[in-house]
């Protein structure tokens, strides 16, 4: 038996039990949680509708919960134990009994054991599919899979009943373009639910089915009947039956609603059995992450006014006891923490008084191996003994919170240096009969010719063959990696039209919208951030008929070279490159895949597609102007052309409703101009099928002007089939050994400056993980 009792047991170590936690340590009960380690949410690959953990790996927001409560709360104990069996025992005391016979006791108990679903009882190939293909909450799942052409609905289980089916079916409707309700064998249920559901996109299969299974690993689900015919869904949505995980409720008696729930009384959460609280799924038929933080944060609440009436009724002092310090001699260690994380010495003779206590602390340097630490009690009734004991132990807390303070800041750290890398280029260079346009008006032509349908295209009329541009160069670019060293593998990321580098880690609102910060601090990866040849602080050149895109393609071959040859300055070499790029930057990207694929391990392509009828719609709406009438005019020579105005940005890159208004005005202070001959050559690499065998990925707004016309989703100009224009893509990387392609709804062209930029992110990191 476990010698310790502690105020609470807490069975379960999910999102409700660790909320439960949580609110207990902030009123320093001692709680033990008890985690089997099995989670009803394991077959799932993403959590949602939790704010700072959207579409993650469940695991991810158990880790990070328990680390903070072992990091902060000395009150929270952790045990990785199956419980078999509870109890509460003639003196009010829980006590709960582990497969290895162990007991720990509690003077409360929370059960946060959920339930389990019957997966077994449907036709072969539901549990594999389950929580992949599969999926019983359309709040929780099917969002990603939007747009598909048709889902099921399959009856059964939880979902038997027309109402229920009614319930579900127009909301699998608002993902996709129809919903089949797959009744299993009973005819008479299309009827009644047809009283229910009135609608055109809403139809019925009386068919039995015999299995499921994932097309390429779901969500797509294969339904095969009893005929021997098939049929695809992109997802089914079904709620098997559920019973209790445990059998907890049985052996303390606790009563159950109808639905087989354990019975508790809201807002507290107390079951039929008083100081038994229980929360999550076990508890309530609204069973979700956020619904079991609220029930456990709660229980919390009802346990603690529990025992603090029961420490009332004894008289005992509400505090936790520290060593052996009584709680009225016990003084909180801020002022120490706060030295300690300002970095700064406590003067000499410094004093604090609390009540009965003053402390008085000589010269502490926050690096001491020794602390000088005098006390006198003002309470002349104190305990000599005592002293002893607070001076041990106030040390020892300085120590800790050092600890603490310095772990917590290299976890969040990272190291990024900027460098200036030199070059040697070498290319074919598209030679131009026209001169690079000067004045307002010649811009504006420049921009009108650009735009200008039918065949030949305006850079077609005016090319007149290829010539050798070579030279030396400077890329200025920005290295990071975890404060730990180097990261797991390197993502080069080429920023587009009317960006720097910064646009990859952009510092607005503390780094909020930084791809960087996400790609280093949260997954461990190494970063380098460049500013194109004739962009920012890297080289200029003539802006006609040197600074083109196939220049660039070699200066962006010549980093990654040196990336994998461990030139680039940095200390490290990698053997893993991923290349990122945006809009332009994703076209020189698509090109070196192509040209050296040996190059690059996986390229992600953002702000693109491969219909190329909308570039004209760029090019007019930057209301483009020469460079000599723009504040960057003493920065770049003359024939360069920049964007005019907040109007221009926000034309080509913001869409309606997805962005911060200081956001646009700071994308248009901190903009970029681009060079005629970037705009002359631009299209030229991406209208080559691509011979690249590697992983690809291509993430696109729904609301992207430059490369959708505003609407991603409409490919009835290339081929009405296609459930996207990125989707035109598929015909370009026929070798490509994964292809992917994500549509961001209500994103523009500038994903990284939108408000749906985490939607982006987390496409981008979903995705190479996934690799990994």
């Amino acid at each position: 038996m476990s010698s310790k009792l502690y105020d609470v047991l807490i069975i379960g170590g999910g999102p409700g039990g660790l909320a439960m936690a949580s609110a207990l340590a902030r009123q320093v009960y001692t709680a033990l949680i008890l985690d089997s380690g099995v989670y009803r949410n394991a077959p799932t690959k993403h959590m949602h509708n939790v704010l700072g953990f959207d579409h993650v790996e469940p695991s991810v927001f158990r880790n990070k919960a328990r680390e903070d409560l072992e990091k902060r709360y000395e009150s929270i104990d952790f045990k990785s134990t199956t419980i078999t069996t509870v109890r509460k025992a003639d003196t009010g005391v829980f006590e709960a009994v582990d497969q290895d016979g162990n007991v720990y006791q509690g003077k409360k108990l929370g059960l946060g054991t959920g339930v389990k679903d019957l997966v077994e009882e449907q036709p072969d190939g539901y549990a594999e599919c389950w929580g992949k293909g599969i999926f019983h909450c359309l709040y929780c799942h099917g969002f990603e899979e939007r747009g598909a052409e048709s889902v099921g609905a399959f009856a059964g289980g939880m979902l038997s009943s027309a109402d229920m089916l009614a319930h579900v079916t127009p909301m699998a409707k608002r993902l996709s373009h129809s919903v089949t309700i797959y009744t299993n064998g009973d005819t008479s249920l299309p009827a009644t639910i047809k009283t229910k559901v009135h609608s055109s996109k809403v139809h019925y299969d009386t068919r039995k089915i015999t299995s499921f299974a994932l097309i390429n690993g779901g969500p797509a689900v294969k339904i095969t009947f009893e005929d021997g015919s098939s049929k695809t869904e992109g997802f089914v949505v079904s709620h098997p039956n559920v019973v209790q995980a445990a059998p907890f409720a049985e052996q303390l008696g606790l009563e159950k609603t109808p639905t087989g729930d354990i019975k508790v009384e809201a807002p507290m959460n107390e079951t039929s059995v008083k100081g038994c609280f229980a929360f999550g799924d076990a508890a309530t038929v609204m069973r979700s992450v956020l619904q079991a933080m609220h029930m456990g944060g709660f229980a919390a609440v009802g346990m603690a006014m529990q025992l603090q009436h029961e420490l009332d009724e004894k008289d005992e002092l509400h505090c936790a006891n520290a060593a052996d310090l009584p709680c009225a001699y016990w003084l909180p260690s801020l002022l120490f923490v706060t030295a300690f994380q300002h970095k700064v010495p406590v003067p000499v003779g410094v004093s604090v008084s609390v009540e009965t206590l003053t402390i008085t602390m000589q010269g502490m340097e926050p690096s001491a191996d020794d602390f000088n630490l005098s006390a006198t009690f003002t309470n002349k009734s104190t305990p000599s003994g005592y002293l002893t004991s607070f001076r041990t132990r106030t040390v020892a807390m300085m120590i800790k919170s050092l600890a603490l303070i310095t772990l917590i800041t290299a976890a969040s750290a990272r190291k990024c240096t900027n460098i200036t890398v030199p070059v040697s280029l070498d290319s074919q260079n598209a030679v131009f009969t026209i001169e690079a346009p000067l004045t307002g008006i010649e811009v504006t032509s420049f921009a009108i010719n650009l735009a200008r349908q039918g065949e030949p295209s305006f850079p077609e009329q005016v090319q007149k063959g290829f010539t050798t541009v070579s030279g030396d160069y400077e890329l200025a670019a920005t290295y990071c990696e975890p404060d730990a060293g180097p990261g797991k593998e390197l993502q080069i990321m080429t920023h587009g039209i009317g960006f720097d580098r910064s646009y990859w880690d952009f510092p607005y609102n503390n780094y909020n919208y930084s791809y960087v910060a996400r790609a280093v601090d949260e997954h461990g990866y190494s970063t380098l951030t460049w500013d194109r040849l004739g962009v920012g602080a890297s080289s200029k050149g003539d802006p006609l008929n040197e600074i083109q895109v196939y220049l660039e393609i070699a200066a962006l071959k010549a980093l990654t070279t040196k990336a994998r040859e461990g030139s680039l300055g940095v200390g490290c070499k990698y053997s893993k490159v991923v290349h990122l790029g945006h809009s332009f930057g994703s076209v020189i990207s698509y090109a070196l895949a192509n040209e050296s694929p040996e190059l690059t391990d996986a390229i992600v392509l953002t702000g693109f597609t491969q219909a190329t009828a909308y570039l004209s719609l760029f090019a007019v709406g930057s209301n483009f102007i020469p460079i000599t009438a723009s504040p960057l005019a003493d920065k770049y020579p003359a024939g360069y052309v920049g964007v005019s105005s907040t109007e221009g940005v926000q034309i080509n890159f913001f869409a309606e409703g997805d962005f911060d208004p200081k956001l646009l005005e700071l994308a248009y202070e901190k903009g970029q101009p681009v060079t005629p001959g970037e705009l002359l050559t631009l299209g030229a690499p991406a209208g080559k099928n691509n011979t690249y065998t590697g992983p690809v990925q291509i993430v696109t707004g729904s609301r992207d002007v430059p490369f959708c016309g505003d609407n991603c989703y409409s490919t009835i100009s290339v081929d009405p089939k296609l459930p996207s224009l990125l989707d035109v893509s598929r015909k370009f990387f026929t070798q490509a050994s994964r292809f992917n392609t994500t549509v961001v709804p209500g994103a523009g062209h500038g994903l990284n400056f939108g408000y749906s930029h985490t939607v982006t992110y987390n496409a981008i990191l979903d995705f190479l993980s996934e690799l990994a």
